[in-house]
């Protein structure tokens, strides 16, 4: 490569467009003879040069170039770049051919360069023992595959899910009542990891915080009417507690416990098809049995509670559009948080024909809905698993009433990635409470989602908090 001149014998520099867009940079030197000659150069080597001497600028000759290059039967002494000795043989061997054939009249192909063909393999022979390479394949792929399982579970305990804690809290419930066996699979796989820092316990700004945390984690695997369907031994022996928080506290300070949400991220199964869904695990008021701690603290002597009890469902369904808001869902598709089977003992205010279920809808759930959802108009409303009260619902909400049937074949009717599923849930029980044997919608959703593991500071410790206020 010829070296660049001094910038003193330079005269012109300038550049040009090509018609293809690219760039391209010349130079007219002084050469000895008096000569001037054009030249090509890179962009680095202009940038050099106006580096050297800021003198020199961008410009262009009007006259051509009287280099005498160019001249017809100016020799130019070139030095040529040497052959490799295969190459120069062949070109030798080529010439000679080409000389001998042009005598006899005929034309001479330049040989082509001998490329590298693909040799075909013989097609292998199948092994003499098939069983044992089988059997060795066989067993590569099981390794492979544990291997896999117990990097994942490494990843996985320090992003927060322990798969053994996970596995021994399965153990503790009574079989039939356990969360699905797939749970454990989805959460510890890696795709699903977010889900456990999104999750949020949900409560009011006047409760305690640390009393909300105990309350989140120390609960029963399973209480179905006060009756547990787990070891307890067990559980005391893995955690430190045989039953729930919230009884507990009734009984030591005779008032009740705050009354929390849970807004858990979750995977369900639908059809064998797997897919991301937004819970929010609301508690409503327990009115089933005489026995319950909030039967008797809200009629309990001197006298029946009912405004407080008004209050106490605003703020539920406070909390439920507010979770909406914050996680930004478009849609809430409510269910009956302790307004069917919860308000079977419920004691009506007034003496009517209605049953108590009914007059607890019409004195209480209603009357705290209607005043709560009038303030969130923005986030769409329907309803899911209200068709034993579709007559009552039709005569409270008129034409835009909308059911969109049981889960969890609805979530196909919705949106799910901006669609918030609120689930009836208990004050004693993990979330899901009896999953598969659980004919609620607590235990359908336990039973074919993840908020048993993801709803949980037992299995879930990256759980967050939002508080709220009155609404």
């Amino acid at each position: 490569m010829r070296p660049l001149p001094k910038a003193d014998k330079i005269k012109y520099l300038w550049k040009t467009n090509a018609s293809s867009g690219q760039v391209m940079f010349f130079i007219r030197e002084h050469r000895p003879g008096k000569r001037e000659c054009t030249r090509r150069i890179s962009k680095l080597a202009m940038t050099h040069l106006i580096s050297q001497n800021t003198k020199l600028k961008l410009d262009k000759p009007t006259e051509k170039s009287k280099c005498r290059r160019n001249r017809k039967g100016h020799k130019i002494s070139m030095t040529r770049t040497k052959l490799p000795i295969r190459a120069s043989k062949v070109a030798a061997e080529f010439k000679i051919k080409r000389k001998l054939e042009q005598v006899a009249g005929k034309k001479t192909h330049r040989p082509r360069s001998k490329r590298r063909t693909k040799t075909k393999r013989a097609p292998s022979q199948p092994p003499k023992n098939n069983k044992a390479v089988k059997a060795r394949k066989k067993m590569k792929a099981a390794e492979k595959k544990e291997k896999e399982k117990k990097t994942n579970e490494a990843a996985a305990v320090l992003h927060g899910f322990n798969r053994k804690l996970a596995e021994d809290l399965r153990d503790i419930y009574t079989e039939i009542y356990a969360f699905p066996l797939w749970a454990i699979e989805k959460v510890a796989f890696s795709k699903w990891w977010p889900l456990l820092h999104r999750a949020r316990i949900h409560f009011h700004a006047y409760d305690d915080q640390q009393l909300v945390t105990q309350l989140a984690t120390q609960r029963e695997p399973v209480n179905i009417a006060g009756q547990r369907f787990y070891d307890q031994d067990a559980l005391k022996r893995e955690f430190g507690w045989k039953t729930g928080l919230y009884g507990r506290y009734y009984n030591e300070h005779k008032r009740l416990a705050p009354n929390i949400g849970v807004f858990t991220p979750a995977v369900v199964k639908v059809e064998s098809k797997y897919k991301h869904i937004y819970v929010y695990n609301a508690i409503g008021i327990a009115f089933d049995h005489k026995n319950q701690p909030d039967y008797q603290y809200y009629f309990g002597k001197p006298k029946p509670k009912y405004s407080e009890l008004l209050t106490q469902y605003k703020h539920i369904f406070q909390r439920v559009y507010e979770c909406a808001e914050t996680n930004k869902l478009s849609t809430v598709v409510m269910s009956l948080v302790g307004g069917d089977n919860f308000a079977k003992e419920y004691k009506p205010q007034q003496l009517t024909d209605k049953g108590k279920m009914e007059s607890f809808r019409a004195e209480i759930w209603f009357p705290a809905f209607r005043i709560i959802r009038a303030k969130h108009k923005h986030i769409s409303t329907i309803f899911m698993g209200t068709d034993r009260v579709r007559k009552e619902f039709k005569k409270e909400y008129g034409s835009d009433y909308i059911d969109i049937g049981r889960f969890p074949a609805n979530t196909k009717e919705v949106d799910c990635e901006k669609t918030l599923f609120v689930n009836a849930w208990d004050p004693f029980s993990l979330p899901g409470n009896g999953n598969c044997h659980d004919n609620s919608l607590d235990g359908f959703m336990g039973c074919n989602t993840t908020i048993a593991l993801t709803g949980s500071p037992m299995t879930n410790p990256f759980m967050s908090y939002q508080v709220h206020f009155k609404p």
